[in-house]
């Protein structure tokens, strides 16, 4: 077995077979970015997308917490207990919403996914006080915005919770996994930059613009991951039913470049991160 995690990626994406090829690629440094083309087929990730947009949640605008459906742990890094509380009692409208989603049984095939793909290593949902972190989040991005998700990295956030006692924090890398219900072709781009900060850079950051990168890894200002060259790593394109695994401890965003008419793209969300040589999963 490969030393993991591997920080020295030798390519920047990679096409593979099945999520969990793509997770341990990712880990034995072979690439950044993971990609399965068609893991479900366009037609039922657009019975699910529905099913989620009928909920008429919030759009997620960048930097807003609106759109999502299901707890997000990042989102309560302030308060982990009630992200837990919220795991394993939802307030009315996320059940509402899970429960309709539930019924086209997303739920399980994000379980399958899980659990079924041969990860060669033990995979453990993340745990605090005997509760279990939850397996579904949906996003909800508008089309008509250039920039959705401004750009950040979700390091940061997992040290951050470490320091609260949460067992999560791998020493160098946090991924994440995506799985596209909705995405028309030249939208949700995902654009990685080809800059790490060290935690004194990031400092140097807040200090310079007066944000607090250095705390929850978001915003990185643009003009200081352009000045590097090459300033982009790479962009990958997706479309409904690809699944996409990548290194979220890298800065990346993701952008519109095709035509902006007004809509909504819809993914589910989830993170991995590598402790004591199992891989740990949250939301």
């Amino acid at each position: 077995m490969p030393k993991y995690p591997y920080d020295r990626p030798r390519f920047g994406s990679l096409e593979f077979n099945g999520p969990g090829e793509a997770v341990r690629g990712i880990l034995a440094g072979t690439c950044v970015v993971g990609i399965v083309r068609s893991f479900i087929d366009r037609d039922e990730a657009g019975m699910l997308a529905d099913a989620i947009l009928k909920e008429e949640l919030d759009p997620r605008t960048g930097g807003g917490l609106g759109g999502t459906l299901g707890p997000s742990l990042f989102d309560h890094r302030q308060n982990h207990e009630r992200y837990f509380e919220k795991c394993c009692a939802p307030d009315d409208k996320y059940k509402r919403a899970l429960l309709s989603v539930s019924a086209l049984d997303i739920r399980g095939k994000i379980r399958s996914l899980l659990e079924s793909e041969k990860y060669d290593l033990p995979l453990k949902a993340l745990m605090h006080n005997n509760q279990s972190s939850e397996y579904f989040r949906a996003f909800i991005f508008p089309t008509d915005v250039e920039n959705p998700v401004g750009i950040h990295e979700d390091f940061t956030s997992v040290r951050s919770l470490r320091s609260r006692g949460l067992n999560m924090a791998a020493p160098n890398m946090i991924i994440s996994h995506n799985l596209y219900l909705r995405n028309p072709d030249g939208l949700g781009i995902l654009r990685v930059y080809n800059k790490k900060f060290t935690k004194n850079e990031k400092v140097d950051l807040d200090r310079k613009y007066n944000i607090n990168v250095s705390v929850n890894g978001y915003p990185y200002p643009r003009k200081e991951l352009e000045a590097v060259v090459p300033s982009i790593m790479l962009e990958v394109s997706v479309r409904a039913g690809d699944y996409v695994v990548f290194r979220a401890d890298y800065p990346h965003e993701v952008v519109n470049n095709g035509e902006r008419q007004k809509g909504w793209r819809v993914s589910w969300n989830g993170f991995f991160t590598y402790v004591k040589g199992a891989l740990v999963h949250w939301t």
